[in-house]
């Protein structure tokens, strides 16, 4: 096994090194393949929105990622994939899904959904490492409930593949299957929203998260009930005249009225779930919801580049339920703009 590894590691650092001094023709291009069968633990009645996947600098690309040591990272030569990866894998997960007939529907953000669940995910590792002569897939999936914001279940899936040869098509297939084994124990229901039933446990086995278990009624709340009902008017009143904190699904957003805003932070956060800015910009004050923080962070923008103060340059798609509140597709910040979607 040590050989095997040692001669897989040789032979990849003298293909790394013939290929530096290689001719420049472009390179080849693979595209990834979603599992076609799904056997599905359960139906769930609701619709699922995938969002793209969050991955560090050296995954957020098209290269091929090698890792010929624990301390180091190159990339396959003359190899890429047909997309950038995190966008790719979004891709591929949401037709894993559809094969499965698990949810009502499936979609991304900004597909005008009533939006019932968010499906939020890491890639945590997509590299041939060369040390094991294996492709290793791993992905971190947390699944949310849109109208509360909580975490109904989360799991990380990671598969292993071995790498037959050296080359670009023997490593995105290795890849590939890697990945069709992860997107068939996450859309399968090894983790995932829960069915539509009383019972303690969520499809594929997970408990249920802390506040999204149905209770049966005790015989002591059945009899605290009618106190309930006589105070349903005055909680009524109180909620309608307090403004909402709910978590905004992205269905609340209209995709179709792209516009830009620029002007002075009067506030930051750089925060979970995701990070916001205020803005001053006409005269009037504007909510600008960001991405997560690993997300930005991954992607260059920092927390001192949004600190109050400064001045930014946003654009997205207004609020259909908050006025003056917005969905930031892009952001120009620190000298620099940042795609955060």
């Amino acid at each position: 096994m040590i050989t095997s590894s040692l001669r897989f590691a040789a032979v990849l650092g003298a293909a790394l090194s013939l290929a530096a001094c290689s001719s420049s023709k472009p390179p080849q291009t693979f595209d990834l393949n979603a599992p076609a069968r799904v056997a599905a633990a359960g139906g769930v009645r609701g619709n699922l929105v995938v969002a793209e996947p969050v991955a560090v600098a050296t995954i957020d690309g098209q290269r091929i990622v090698v890792k010929p040591n624990a301390g180091e990272v190159t990339f396959l030569p003359d190899a890429q994939w047909s997309d950038r990866l995190p966008k790719l894998v979004q891709s591929k997960m949401i037709e894993a899904y559809e094969n499965s007939g698990r949810m009502t529907s499936v979609g991304r953000p900004g597909d005008r959904l009533t939006v019932d669940y968010q499906l939020v995910t890491e890639i945590r590792a997509f590299e041939i490492d060369a040390a094991t002569g294996q492709a290793r897939v791993e992905i971190s999936a947390k699944f949310i409930n849109d109208k509360t914001g909580r975490i109904v279940s989360a799991a990380v899936f990671q598969a292993a593949r071995p790498v037959g040869a050296i080359s670009g098509a023997s490593a995105s297939q290795a890849l590939d299957q890697a990945l069709s084994e992860v997107l068939t124990d996450l859309a399968g229901g090894r983790a995932g929203p829960p069915e539509p039933s009383h019972a303690g446990v969520i499809a594929g086995g997970l408990p249920w998260a802390t506040g999204d278990r149905p209770h049966p009624p005790t015989p002591f709340a059945r009899r605290r009930s009618s106190m309930r009902s006589s105070l349903k008017l005055a909680a009524f009143s109180a909620v309608i005249a307090t403004p909402a904190l709910a978590h905004h699904g992205w269905s609340a957003y209209d995709s179709s009225k792209a516009f830009v805003i620029e002007g002075p932070v009067v506030e930051s956060s750089y925060s979970n779930p995701h990070g916001s800015v205020f803005l001053q910009h006409g005269g009037q004050r504007w909510e600008a919801v960001l991405a997560p923080p690993s997300r930005m962070s991954a992607r260059g923008l920092k927390e001192e580049d949004i600190a109050v103060g400064k001045t930014v340059k946003v654009e997205g798609y207004p609020s259909n339920r908050t006025k003056n509140e917005m969905r930031v597709e892009r952001i120009t910040a620190g000298g620099k703009t940042v795609e955060l979607r």
